[in-house]
């Protein structure tokens, strides 16, 4: 981080850069005292509280309201380090925060992947598993709504979900910090054994890093800060796939950006919701209140 004597300077450069911005004084007005500039709160990422206050911010939101975030990509199987393209991603969260006391809160989660033709972007009823051939239904069910509280220690990660018991960890950070650019790291690993039937322990590797703009981050205006992230994950092949004991990974690969409203999505995942989920477009908030649906690997 910088030290707090270069980011006096910076903030000073900002101030006058602002000031440079504004239109002259209109013939004859009277000259008004200065507006008072916006108010600060210093990130720290070395602050456990402050390190916690960022990452609700540049992940969520401040305050209670709905954020929703969008991400592309691709999926891939991966066997013996050869990577195979499987179809592209439309990803979609919707989340909101809850303030349970000073220094925690609690976020509901409810997240929706859609899969798309390579070539065509068209949604995939069915696809063709590459490695055995075998044409499959695509089935596309939200994942929660889930709620994940979180503390100046990390992330309270639930034990368990319908139809699993998880044992994971979670790191918020290491924070980068360059000029007025910051990077938020924000890592998790699961192994998730079902409790309704037979089956291998499904493995699961997060790793999302987010950027944001210092000044945003540090702006006590703003609830929460303009954000994107780049996100990749590794875990098992999933039960789905029917790959029995073949050894691999499948693997995503996306990046994305928060945004205020589902009419902000990219249009190709607005249609999709349109289709799919027309009752959380018309109603998001709502589509967080209902019970967890069941993991399905």
């Amino acid at each position: 981080m910088h030290p707090s004597s270069s980011r006096i300077d910076r903030r000073s450069l900002l101030a006058l850069a602002a000031a440079a911005a504004l239109p002259a004084a209109l013939p004859g007005a009277v000259a008004s005292a200065a507006a008072e500039p916006p108010r600060h709160r210093p990130f720290n990422p070395a602050d456990p509280s402050s390190l916690l206050a960022g990452y609700r911010k540049v992940l969520f939101s401040s305050n209670e309201e709905l954020v929703f975030w969008w991400m592309k990509g691709t999926k891939y199987g991966m066997v013996d380090n050869v990577t195979q393209p499987f179809y592209n991603m439309e990803v979609v969260s919707i989340m909101r925060c809850h303030s349970d006391a000073a220094d925690r809160f609690t976020v509901g989660t409810l997240e929706m992947s859609y899969y798309t033709d390579l070539a065509s972007g068209a949604l995939l009823d069915r696809w063709q598993n590459p490695y055995t051939s075998e044409w499959l239904d695509m089935k596309y069910v939200p994942v929660g709504p889930t709620k994940l509280t979180y503390t100046p220690s990390g992330p309270q990660m639930p034990m368990e979900l319908p139809g699993v018991k998880i044992a994971s960890t979670h790191a918020m950070g290491p924070v980068t910090v360059v000029g007025n650019d910051a990077w938020l790291r924000n890592d998790s690993n699961a192994v998730v054994t079902r409790t309704d039937g037979p089956g291998k322990p499904f493995l699961v590797h997060d790793w999302a890093i987010y950027h944001a703009q210092l000044t945003d981050i540090e702006n006590e205006a703003l609830a929460s800060a303009p954000a994107t992230v780049s996100f990749t994950d590794l875990t098992s092949w999933p039960r789905s796939m029917k790959m029995g004991d073949r050894a691999g990974t499948r693997m995503s690969r996306t990046v994305g950006r928060k945004v205020g409203s589902l009419a902000a999505l990219p249009p190709s995942l607005v249609a999709i919701l349109e289709r799919q989920q027309p009752q959380v477009l018309r109603d998001p908030a709502a589509a967080l209140d209902k019970p967890a649906n069941q993991f399905d690997r």
